[in-house]
């Protein structure tokens, strides 16, 4: 089980947050570009319903009505959560719908 985000997709923010300049201040620069990217992954493939998400601590991209897809993980030695994969300690309610991340390149 990870309290981490896939390292490639952490990497891919890295890289598009140090480019991304026209940001307001106080706005995190990470959540802006996650949000961007899971909206673009997200719309290219079907919504699961959260019964058939993994509960074994697997990163996926979760939704909630009316707001951006966010990375998640469910953990239960925490309260049987879905936990945010960026920000430590926050978690997720209502969530509805799951998609697996994406098949990372190959190096």
């Amino acid at each position: 089980m990870s309290d981490q985000p896939a390292e490639w997709i952490t990497h891919v923010v890295d890289d598009l947050s140090r480019q991304f300049t026209a940001v307001d201040e106080g706005d995190d620069k990470h959540e802006i570009i996650e949000a961007a990217m899971l909206r673009q992954i997200a719309a290219e493939r079907e919504w699961r319903t959260m019964d058939t998400a993994p509960r074994d601590g697997t990163t996926i991209i979760g939704a909630k009505s009316g707001k951006d897809p966010f990375l998640c993980y469910w953990d239960d030695q925490k309260g049987g959560q879905w936990f945010a994969d960026l920000i430590p300690g926050f978690w997720h309610e209502g969530v509805t719908r799951w998609q697996p991340l994406p098949t990372p390149p190959e190096t």
